[in-house]
């Protein structure tokens, strides 16, 4: 299954726990930075092509941000009211190809990458919920909410790998 994930990227999800993420500039994200966020599930990626940087993040006592239960999923939505808190960028990571980096389902991050190729591979859900902190009064954006053709998907998926053929 191919889909796009507004956050500027093309997931080629190939079974239950094995999933190609294909980070491109031919598809900008629709939101400028990424929402910090976590996971229902332990992740490995390891990077294919080109490279990614991980933000990691702890959340703190504080009101310039709040936290709120996430689900993508039409009408599934949490019963948990959202928290206020702030946010500490605990570290940065940049990985190249041929390397590769874990995330636990509680971390709290995000990733900024532009022709970039990673290989996910997750664990089963851990939780129900994953959580999402964004600055207080921002809007809520949906990273499912545009939809590409597939054939579209495709034909970028293939660009992408065409590239990678001969850069190498």
């Amino acid at each position: 299954m191919i889909h796009y994930f507004g956050l500027g990227f093309i997931q080629l999800k190939l079974d239950q726990t094995n999933r190609v993420h294909f980070y491109t500039s031919e598809l900008p994200p629709i939101v400028d930075d990424e929402d910090i966020h976590n996971h229902r599930y332990d992740f490995t990626s390891k990077i294919i092509s080109g490279k990614i940087t991980n933000y990691l993040y702890s959340e703190v006592d504080g009101d310039t941000h709040f936290k709120e239960d996430e689900s993508c999923k039409e009408g599934v939505k949490s019963e948990t009211p959202p928290v206020n808190c702030g946010v500490l960028l605990t570290s940065m990571h940049t990985y190249v190809a041929g390397s590769e980096y874990f995330v636990d389902h509680n971390t709290f991050h995000r990733v900024s990458a532009t022709d970039c190729v990673t290989w996910i591979v997750r664990s089963g859900y851990k939780k129900e919920f994953a959580q999402v902190i964004r600055p207080l009064n921002s809007v809520k954006v949906c990273p499912f909410g545009k939809k590409l053709p597939d054939d579209k998907l495709w034909e970028i998926v293939e660009s992408i790998i065409k590239h990678d053929k001969t850069s190498n």
